[in-house]
């Protein structure tokens, strides 16, 4: 879970990086899920994922790359991240191999995908009153005087 974590942090922003260097993450993805299911080194890669239910790193990066942008989009002017999934002005609005950066990627890929015309639900809740305001709620905890302790789990006497 650490290594698998360190390799979807930003994930989607290193998709643009060589062929090279994405293969060699692939490999050290191969070699840690190996490592975890105990596998031999001639087991192939597509059944060794299947068989631990791991995403290939390809397709991994673009899920998590959709959901940033649906949850961006879902938040609208509120959030300082939308100002990252506009039009961006390096490399002449082309990108570095001519694909554009990583919001313009993401943008064509939620297009070929039929995403961009789905109305997207705020995952902000805004209150109209303010915390400080609303009652405070009232929690019978009588009931614990007949609770028994043994470790981390608690008994209740019937």
């Amino acid at each position: 879970s650490v290594f698998r974590s360190a390799l979807d942090y930003g994930c989607f922003l290193y998709s643009s990086a060589a062929l090279t260097t994405l293969r060699r993450l692939d490999v050290l993805q191969a070699a840690a899920v190996r490592v975890c299911s105990v596998a031999f080194r001639s087991t192939p890669v597509a059944a060794l994922l299947v068989n631990v239910g791991e995403m290939p790193l390809k397709f991994r990066r673009v899920k998590l790359g959709l959901q940033y942008l649906l949850r961006v989009r879902g938040m609208g002017d509120a959030s300082p991240a939308s100002g990252l999934l506009g039009q961006q002005w390096e490399f002449g609005g082309r990108g570095r191999f001519g694909e554009g950066g990583f919001s313009a990627r993401l943008w064509d890929r939620a297009d070929a995908l039929g995403f961009l015309g789905w109305p997207v639900c705020s995952c902000l809740v805004w209150s109209d009153v303010t915390p400080w305001h609303l009652p405070v709620p009232e929690v019978d905890l009588t009931f614990w005087g007949d609770a028994v302790m043994v470790g981390w789990l608690v008994l209740f006497r019937i």
